[in-house]
């Protein structure tokens, strides 16, 4: 065996170092959550288990600056379970690296085996959630991931990969956000027409 520093893998030019290094990244982010998850080779998710006995999973999580009442992560539904789940990609920014998550959920019949309707149902929670819910997750999955709040008096945090929040960007103008909400389509004025 042969020990290389980190940073002669991720900083290489080598493509085909870098390519060994986010395998090497990815395989840290599984281990990293597998007491709490598993991963989902369809469609490369990690999703939350149900607690042991297939009882619904709550965590709770500081969300901001206050302590979120707490998100169900593995629900039981009447014939499926929702999951909540994440997808992630590793990304290279000059010297730093950076992780992409992108909050979804993984569907299951008895909170292991795939649910057959998973599709039907991932379409019809996309289009029930607006920004805040999607932002909510998010916050959730930045809370869950990041370093210090992995470590309790019970765990010690993984050693081989670590994450923290990335700097929020301020920014001195906007959109407001009830501008960005869909406009219900009314029905045309029909006064006058001929029918």
């Amino acid at each position: 065996m042969e020990e290389f520093d980190v940073s002669e893998w991720s900083l290489s030019d080598d493509p085909y170092r870098e390519r060994d290094f986010v395998d090497l990244l990815n395989r840290a982010m599984k281990e990293m959550v597998s007491r709490d998850m598993s991963y989902d080779r369809d469609h490369h998710a990690m999703f939350f288990r149900p607690n042991p006995g297939k009882r619904d999973r709550k965590i709770g999580y500081f969300a901001e600056k206050k302590k979120s009442p707490g998100r169900f992560v593995a629900k039981q539904y009447k014939g499926f379970w929702r999951h909540s789940a994440f997808k992630w990609q590793f990304i290279r920014i000059e010297d730093d690296w950076f992780v992409q998550i992108t909050p979804t959920y993984h569907f299951t019949r008895d909170g292991r085996e795939k649910d057959g309707f998973g599709g039907e149902h991932l379409s019809k929670i996309k289009r029930m959630e607006w920004d805040p819910d999607v932002r909510r997750q998010f916050v959730m999955w930045r809370a869950y991931l990041c370093a210090d709040e992995q470590e309790d008096m019970f765990q010690q945090a993984y050693p081989y990969l670590t994450f923290t929040p990335a700097d929020k960007l301020a920014a001195d103008f906007g959109v407001q956000d009830d501008l960005w909400k869909p406009v219900r389509a009314t029905p045309p004025d029909t006064e006058g027409l001929l029918l």
